[in-house]
């Protein structure tokens, strides 16, 4: 099976209002999974893009490129040929935060990635999968350079780079993607491997545990601690017993984010 991490560079932090200004992609073997993760990589993919907008200061303090530096590269309708043929074949795609790149490579290359965002078993987010990770709240952040130092990812150890590119370093799509490529590595060999795995192993295959992968990252996190708000630092399950529970009610009914709705929900269900 043919995997691609995928990552972009834009022009915002608003999905639905952001452009892409790079895009890169590896694309691996599963097949070649087991071993070595170089082996496993048959191809990348790293272009910067002409906006059809000017990148805002605060974008550039992100990733560095600047109005200048793609002046005189493509847009995205140029190089959809290309996008094209490098997806072709592809069965999952993999991104750290896919909530917020995969609408934006839909809306940019359009006819490319529909089919993947009509099935939940063709998209993985490490990001989610991370959060799965870690039940108990433990790491700070879930960023993709954060979890490259904590997990001992590639380049975390600056002499044990694989040499595919002349990197720029974080936040270079490109880069980004093949910190990913290791993190999804990672998170696959942990379900074959762990026995005491958050994901529950089925056969010691590959391909089986990359769409176990898939449907753990598209489902509900059942969340410990809260961190925000007047509980910040509670336990969902102190809030409930103990202190407030019409504010998991109002959790509930008001906030937009899934997982916060979905732990408030568990926790007034045992009351029920």
């Amino acid at each position: 099976m043919h995997v691609v991490m995928l990552d972009t560079e834009t022009t915002s932090s608003k999905s639905e209002e952001a452009h892409i200004v790079e895009v890169g992609m590896v694309k691996i073997d599963t097949g070649l999974l087991n071993g070595n993760l170089e082996d496993s990589i048959i191809e990348t993919f790293n272009k910067r893009v002409k906006p059809p907008v000017l990148i805002p200061f605060d974008a550039m303090a992100v990733h560095d490129i600047t109005n200048e530096d793609v002046a005189d590269c493509p847009t995205c309708s140029e190089i959809q040929p290309f996008v094209g043929d490098f997806m072709n074949g592809v069965e999952v795609v993999v991104c750290h935060n896919a909530p917020y790149d995969i609408p934006i490579v839909s809306r940019e290359f359009p006819g490319i990635f529909e089919s993947y965002r009509a099935s939940s078993g063709s998209i993985i987010c490490t990001l989610r999968l991370s959060k799965h990770f870690d039940p108990e709240q433990e790491i700070t952040s879930h960023s993709l350079q954060a979890l490259k130092y904590r997990l001992g990812l590639w380049g975390s150890v600056k002499k044990n780079v694989i040499p595919l590119m002349d990197t720029t370093g974080a936040h270079s799509a490109l880069y980004d993607s093949l910190v990913d490529t290791s993190l999804f590595h990672y998170f696959v060999m942990k379900s074959l491997q762990d026995a005491d795995c958050w994901i529950s192993r089925g056969e010691n295959d590959i391909d089986e545990a990359i769409h176990r992968l898939a449907a753990l990252s598209h489902r509900p996190i059942l969340l410990k601690r809260l961190t925000f708000g007047k509980h910040e630092g509670k336990t969902y399950q102190q809030v409930f017993r103990y202190i407030d529970p019409g504010y998991l009610k109002w959790l509930a009914k008001n906030f937009d984010d899934p997982d916060v709705v979905h732990t408030a929900k568990y926790w007034l269900s045992m009351g029920a």
